[in-house]
């Protein structure tokens, strides 16, 4: 409880949040792996991010995308300087913890990537916020696969380890599944990646996470009456 009353506190005091309130323009990087990268057609998730920061102040600023699919914690090491740190984001929203699993990374070279991640975000002068991946169809995966839910406590320890912020979707979202795995995969196009309605509700999601959300005008609500339906089932089973 009190971990998460924390976790409340220091979201008001995010630099995003101080800068909108002086009108000055943002940069929030998305930072992860085929969850992240736009691929398919419709809003992504973090198009409703951005939605949702805009529906606030339409001038809020950047929004930028460097999710790269099969990329593990050892690319975005990598690749770090040049689709990252480059832009000197305000914030960093990382979904981690499917490709290292999927490549059989041992959990302590996980953690000690995941450590050393969290180190440069906050040398760029970032916030962070981690967010553990969506609960797996587990009935339609196989081999490494299999072992997904081995490596998300260690997203969560990181976090709490560090002080970091945390979209645990996968703890929420997993009620669902384990409530009835059909209509969970009206959130799927296959056992690991989301299709556009399981787009739609993890972008709902994030976005009252951060207390933003829909606006009654421009037909948001209606375009998106079916994910908040859903939403509110998650909801339900939640409490």
């Amino acid at each position: 409880m009190g971990y998460e009353k924390s976790m409340k506190q220091r979201l008001s005091e995010l630099k995003i949040f101080k800068k909108i309130a002086k009108k000055e323009a943002i940069k929030v990087v998305a930072l992860g792996s085929s969850s992240t990268q736009r691929f398919m057609c419709g809003m992504h998730w973090f198009d409703y991010v951005e939605l949702g920061f805009k529906n606030t102040d339409y001038r809020v600023g950047q929004f930028i995308n460097s999710g790269v699919s099969n990329d593990s914690t050892v690319q975005w090491l990598e690749r770090f300087d040049n689709e990252c740190a480059v832009y000197k984001p305000d914030l960093v929203l990382f979904t981690v913890g499917a490709n290292d699993c999927r490549l059989e990374h041992s959990l302590e070279k996980f953690k000690k990537n995941l450590m050393e991640l969290y180190d440069r975000i906050k040398g760029t002068g970032a916030d962070l916020v981690f967010q553990t991946f969506y609960p797996l169809d587990m009935e339609r995966a196989k081999g490494a696969w299999l072992k997904i839910e081995e490596y998300i406590p260690v997203v969560r320890q990181v976090a709490e380890e560090t002080g970091s912020l945390l979209i645990d979707t996968e703890k929420r979202w997993k009620k669902l599944r384990d409530y009835n795995i059909e209509l969970y995969r009206a959130l799927l196009r296959d056992f690991a990646h989301l299709n556009e309605m399981g787009n739609m509700v993890l972008g709902l999601d994030i976005m009252r996470f951060f207390n933003t959300g829909l606006l009654v005008k421009d037909g948001q609500i209606d375009y998106c009456r079916d994910g908040l339906l859903l939403q509110h089932k998650i909801d339900s089973l939640d409490r």
